[in-house]
């Protein structure tokens, strides 16, 4: 949950100062914007939003929006600030990454290295951020996006010991998502050689993706083919009607 330090007033000019900041990379602005408001370092004393309904106190009080740090933050992903992104984390250096489903959800709309990077070393659980438990990971949508954007994302992801075996169910995890969103040989042979996930429905999907080397790597794997249903996997090889999968299996 975001804490008194990450939660602070602004009128609607401030905040929209704020974020075109974020976007457009005005460092100089953020800071000044952000030490008006408290938020400095790692002294932080910006202030808990306040209920508008109940004060009292007139229509300055009631034209004060409350900010989070969170929404500058997804504002600086999203428009690829690395720099904005470094001085929003060593400002507030206690900020959690694991209930930023928001900030999981902007990466992988801009994806960009760098600052995936930034933020896994800010917080070294965020790699194994869980979507929907046990349904979706962090790794298992990156997985979903087209290969040419997600296989820098995916080698941080793993590069920062992102959990494997979470995310598509039972018995799928990130290896079922690789092989389902057509990642290459590499990010899957990565993924197998950590994962505890293995099941027959991994070498089922493999052969009807129709790509020998994804065949190949699953069924070189002692960890894989010990839990491969084989008739079945005969059956669906000879369905590809590929001489080189069918040797394969």
């Amino acid at each position: 949950m975001a804490t008194r330090a990450h939660y602070f007033q602004i009128n609607a000019q401030e905040e929209q100062s704020m974020l075109n900041a974020c976007s457009s990379g005005d460092i100089r602005a953020l800071e000044q914007l952000l030490k008006k408001h408290g938020v400095q370092g790692g002294n932080n004393t910006g202030n808990l939003p306040f209920d508008q309904t109940a004060t009292a106190d007139g229509p300055a009080k009631l034209n004060t929006i409350s900010l989070s740090i969170h929404t500058l933050l997804e504002k600086a992903v999203a428009a690829r600030q690395l720099a904005v992104v470094k001085l929003i984390l060593q400002t507030c250096p206690a900020i959690l990454l694991t209930h930023g489903h928001g900030v999981v959800h902007t990466v992988l709309e801009a994806p960009d290295s760098d600052i995936l990077q930034e933020l896994c070393a800010h917080d070294h659980t965020f790699a194994s951020f869980s979507v929907d438990h046990g349904m979706r990971s962090f790794l298992t949508d990156a997985c979903a996006l087209p290969p040419a954007q997600a296989v820098p994302i995916l080698h941080i992801l793993l590069d920062n010991n992102a959990d494997v075996n979470d995310g598509c169910g039972p018995g799928g995890g990130a290896l079922y998502a690789a092989i389902r969103g057509g990642q290459p040989v590499e990010i899957v042979s990565r993924i197998l050689s950590k994962t505890k996930t293995v099941s027959g429905s991994h070498g089922i999907l493999g052969i009807r993706r129709g790509d020998a080397d994804i065949v190949r790597e699953l069924f070189s794997s002692e960890a894989t083919n010990r839990k491969l249903r084989v008739e079945e996997c005969i059956e669906e090889a000879k369905k590809t009607e590929d001489e080189e999968i069918i040797k394969v299996v």
